[in-house]
């Protein structure tokens, strides 16, 4: 089961905020690869590209986030579900 959690970034400058957020989304997707449930998904949202065309998943990828993920700036203030 994914936990979820709320980081606040008040008080941190620019640059400290920009390298947190560097940092916390590198963590994410290294936790993300090693997520059967996105490897999954990830092949079947590929299922089109050929093997080692690397451009085609890119780009596949890129077009189901675009029209599957929701950005939603402060998740708490939202009445969205979190999704699991």
């Amino acid at each position: 089961m994914t936990k979820h959690r709320r980081i606040l970034l008040k008080g941190i400058a620019g640059d400290k905020k920009l390298d947190l957020i560097s940092r916390y989304a590198r963590m994410l997707v290294e936790l993300g690869k090693r997520d059967p449930k996105v490897r999954d998904l990830a092949v079947a949202v590929t299922r089109g590209c050929r093997s080692k065309e690397y451009l085609c998943e890119a780009r596949t990828l890129h077009d189901y986030v675009r029209e599957n993920v929701r950005y939603v700036k402060d998740i708490a203030s939202s009445h969205a579900p979190l999704v699991k």
